[in-house]
């Protein structure tokens, strides 16, 4: 999982215990409200809809990256396999380094 995803996700963990928090809030202050109580409630559920739409538009934002991660991470594969395949073929056209050469450059060495 990538340092993009875990923050989204620490973020949206966040924001949903922030969202706890006001809900609790609410709930208390509606079972003792006052007008000035009811004007401060009005307040609160609408910072609760602000951070449940935020959560919302992060956990979108989550999958699509979760979804581009998966699609990278098989198109890595096909392309390491094709790697693998023209580096053999070369080998046994008469390019003996290039099996070895291609296995440097997977594991990030360069040239062996």
């Amino acid at each position: 999982m990538s340092d993009l995803e875990l923050t989204m996700m620490r973020r949206v963990g966040e924001l949903n215990k922030e969202n706890a928090r006001l809900k609790a809030e609410v709930e208390r202050l509606t079972n003792t409200s006052t007008n000035a109580d009811k004007f401060l409630i009005s307040g609160l559920e609408q910072e609760v809809a602000i951070l449940k739409a935020e959560v919302e538009h992060l956990d979108t934002l989550c999958k699509q990256v979760m979804a581009q991660h998966s699609d990278i991470s098989c198109e890595n594969i096909m392309l390491r396999k094709a790697g693998d395949a023209m580096a053999d073929r070369l080998m046994y056209q008469g390019y003996p380094k290039t099996v070895p050469a291609w296995n440097a450059a997977k594991e990030g060495k360069g040239q062996p």
